[in-house]
């Protein structure tokens, strides 16, 4: 029996369920899409409020102004405006209490100029609270031999620290120098000459071409003595 032939419709009833049946495959997710594009990130989108400010770059917040203890490192004076520490300064004797420790001693001399005045800097090592006695002295003496000192210069400035311990290795005998020049370019300052130290008492004697006023400052970090010699007439 001959078979029937297709008619003309036939091939695009095909074709249509051909259609049908990838019409109700699985569809693509968009998220997939999302998973090879880039993401912004709220932190780095041009938001005026996360921009760098220039005022932030202002060198001048880089460079934090200079404080007192700075001030009173005199080896190497710098171009600073510095000015004298402690009280107004007198000509009459300073005194202040320290007290005891187990263990404190000077250990360095520092001198210095600045603007129109001159700095002594006794630095102190150990866990005391120095004190101190100082004031003019035309002819200083040794304490405890009475020997006359001798000092460069026309007068000079008696500096007794105190309580003050010897050296825990008494051989070494005391940190402190025995001589120190006054800077070049000093105002009135010579020279400070260690005495002794004896009964607690670590003496010096600085020099001066002439006496003039001087103020007197306890500093930390480390522990230090500060004399400033301030002339009636600096400007």
């Amino acid at each position: 029996m001959p078979h029937p032939r297709l008619t003309g419709t036939a091939p695009l009833i095909a074709a249509a369920a051909v259609l049908a049946l990838a019409a109700c495959g699985p569809a693509e997710d968009p998220a997939d899409e999302l998973d090879d594009q880039p993401i912004d990130d709220p932190a780095t989108d041009d938001d005026p409020a996360t921009d760098d400010d220039p005022a932030d770059d202002d060198p001048a917040d880089d460079d934090p102004a200079p404080t007192e203890d700075d001030e009173a490192r005199d080896t190497d004076p710098d171009e600073r405006a510095v000015e004298p520490l402690g009280d107004a300064p007198a000509t009459d004797r300073r005194t202040e209490e320290g007290s005891f420790g187990e263990r404190l001693e000077v250990t360095e001399v520092r001198v210095g100029t600045h603007d129109g005045f001159d700095r002594v800097t006794f630095v102190l090592d150990g866990d005391g609270t120095v004190g101190w006695s100082i004031g003019p002295e035309d002819e200083p003496t040794s304490q405890g031999s009475g020997e006359p000192i001798e000092v460069a210069g026309a007068t000079t400035l008696w500096v007794a620290l105190e309580p003050l311990t010897y050296p825990e290795d008494p051989d070494a005998g005391l940190a402190a120098p025995d001589r120190v020049a006054g800077p070049e370019d000093a105002v009135v300052l010579t020279e400070v000459v260690q005495d002794t130290l004896f009964e607690g008492y670590h003496t010096f004697a600085v020099g001066l071409e002439e006496a003039v006023p001087f103020a007197v400052e306890r500093l930390e970090d480390p522990q230090r003595v500060v004399i400033d010699l301030v002339p009636e007439d600096r400007g």
